[in-house]
């Protein structure tokens, strides 16, 4: 180690003295070995600017980037390599490497993004259902005035009109245990295949309206 750091002392002193030395390039790889890779890619940056064709400048700020996380630049980098070293097949390996994580990364990301937009809307509608008391009355009139495609609930009967899993989630973690057991209800009858899981729910739900009482 004490031979490593005074390696880099030494390099670093070489570059003082020529700052337009390609030095830098074993400078950088010293500072990547040692895993400071910002370090490593501000030297590459300088080394590049000067030596534009110098493909191990490139290649070493391309892995440092890459230690870095930040996977496009670091695509880029190898692709510079490529252009200067196009028969080198390593670099081309590396590049289909890096670019399959990236897509699985953005693939991640879209995907919590959808969970989460599903998650507020399922939070939405809890609230809009959180304080709601379906009217009781005889007037048709009512009936009439409520869009159908807006009713979950009969303003007349009281009963569900429309019952999906989600809702009877909704209903249980409100603790509105009759209306979560009623669901269920409604689904076994919509989905008899699944009626073990729904009686288990039914369950679930008395004995924790149990509970609360």
């Amino acid at each position: 180690m004490e031979y490593f750091n005074d390696e880099i002392e030494r390099l670093e002193d070489k570059l003082l003295e020529n700052i337009e030395s390609p030095v830098f390039a074993r400078l950088a790889a010293l500072y990547i070995e040692k895993g400071d890779y910002l370090h490593a890619v501000t030297l590459c940056d300088r080394g590049t600017e000067k030596y534009p064709e110098y493909a191990t400048g490139f290649l070493l700020r391309a892995l440092a980037l890459q230690n870095l996380e930040k996977y496009k630049e670091s695509i880029q980098n190898f692709r510079k390599v490529r252009e200067i070293l196009p028969r080198c097949q390593v670099v081309s390996d590396r590049i289909n490497e890096l670019e399959q994580k990236l897509k699985e990364m953005e693939s991640k990301v879209r995907d919590t993004a959808d969970e989460k937009t599903e998650t507020d809307s399922i939070e939405e509608l809890a609230e809009r259902l959180k304080d709601y008391k379906p009217a009781r009355s005889d007037s048709s009139q009512m009936r009439k005035e409520a869009p159908e495609e807006n009713k979950i609930v009969d303003q007349v009967s009281g009963e569900l009109l429309i019952v999906s899993e989600t809702l009877a989630t909704i209903f249980l973690k409100q603790k509105q245990f009759d209306r979560a057991i009623e669901a269920y209800r409604r689904l076994i009858e919509l989905h008899p295949d699944k009626k073990d899981l729904y009686l288990a729910k039914i369950k679930e739900a008395e004995d924790a309206k149990k509970y609360e009482e």
